[in-house]
């Protein structure tokens, strides 16, 4: 049986190949020939990440319609990308447990707007089951598929599906493995492997057009992923919950590995609310600040006994959120660009206590107010 790395030598990224070890054990780490992408520099764009979140007790299809309307709303205000994310069982207040089925049903509503995944959790999945539904959304939709795939997820996603979670680099190994299976299912030509699972050589169809790997992006919350995606080419996507120092810190990984600026995008961004006026914005967004607060605190996301700050202000700082009238949010946003020179705003609209009149409002200030300044950066 010829490996994954064979046929991959010489067009694209290596795959992880040794004989099978024990269950739990680390694949192999090997470094991938990097493939440029991008051949010209890559222009802004504006990206919305939905987690698409509600309540236990809310029907789901009351999440998806408002969810539905923002997408609508994103297509016709000119965003170039609405990202979903991956929660099983209600993890993190998610009601997608399947975002490619979710983004196929919204490719089927909008007209020119790209969607993808924010992420989903490779680690999870099969790969080639992902490359299949992955594919097939992208040749349905002309094209306007763009996949985020991430190492994470949590421990009891893991333990749902019966797998195990490992040091992150257990994780990262598999992921990469997983990536270039992926990688290689898209191709068309699969050849057979044994690690990190038995796949039989096979021909892939339907094989999604070509430039589908430009439109890939890894989410990377640590350097060894940040490596990880510049080795094979991809977009770099971080959290909008990192600081400006984390962002230099995991952009400077990726150049190092091979990332090249114009050759790939990277995206930053900030959950956000923008208001009429800077007033008006933050008798807005205040309850949807404590709420927040209050959720991060359960999720141990921020320390369980650190003290909420004395204003609401202080909280949205701590937490990143940005909160302002047009003007405030677009000179925040320069700064943050200043940091770091992303090619990708992504932006966080949606949230517990924020109701759906506001985030679409707020979606239009941005169209009419940071867009064109923001795209002339």
């Amino acid at each position: 049986m010829r490996s994954l790395e064979d046929c991959l030598q010489n067009s694209g990224p290596a795959s992880l190949t040794e004989r099978d070890t024990p269950r739990n054990a680390p694949p192999a780490r090997r470094t991938a020939p990097r493939r440029p992408l991008l051949a010209e520099s890559t222009p802004l764009e504006f990206a919305l990440t939905f987690h698409v979140e509600g309540p236990r007790d809310r029907p789901s299809a009351h999440v998806y319609r408002d969810v539905q309307e923002l997408a609508e709303a994103a297509d016709a205000l000119a965003f170039d990308i609405v990202w979903l994310s991956e929660h099983h069982s209600h993890i993190h207040l998610g009601h997608v447990p399947s975002p490619i089925t979710f983004a196929s049903f919204l490719l089927g509503r909008t007209e020119r707007l790209k969607l993808g995944t924010a992420v989903i959790c490779l680690n999870l999945h099969h790969p080639i089951d992902l490359a299949e539904q992955i594919a097939v959304a992208d040749v349905a939709s002309g094209g306007r598929f763009s996949p985020g795939f991430g190492s994470g997820g949590t421990r009891p996603e893991y333990q749902l599906f019966g797998n195990f979670m490992g040091a992150p680099d257990w994780r990262h190994g598999r992921f990469a493995a997983l990536l270039d299976i992926v990688a290689a299912a898209w191709q068309g030509d699969v050849p057979g492997c044994d690690r990190p699972m038995p796949i039989p050589a096979h021909q892939q169809c339907p094989i999604p057009p070509a430039d589908l790997p430009r439109r890939v992006w890894i989410a990377a919350n640590s350097e060894g992923a940040a490596r990880i995606c510049a080795e094979r080419g991809y977009n770099l996507l971080m959290s909008c919950e990192r600081s400006e120092a984390d962002y230099q810190r995991l952009r400077a990984a990726w150049l190092d590995a091979g990332g090249a600026e114009g050759a790939g995008g990277v995206s930053a961004g900030r959950p956000i609310y923008i208001g009429e006026d800077d007033d008006h914005a933050w008798e807005v967004a205040t309850p949807a600040i404590h709420a927040l607060w209050d959720r991060k605190q359960g999720e141990g996301k921020l320390p369980r006994d650190e003290p909420k700050p004395a204003t609401v202000q202080a909280a949205a700082e701590r937490m990143r959120f940005l909160v302002g009238g047009p003007q405030t949010c677009l000179r925040r946003l320069r700064a943050l660009h200043e940091a770091l020179p992303y090619t990708n705003l992504n932006l966080e609209p949606r949230w517990e206590a924020l109701p759906q009149a506001e985030v679409l409002a707020s979606l239009q200030r941005c169209a009419q107010h940071l867009m064109p300044a923001i795209r002339g950066w």
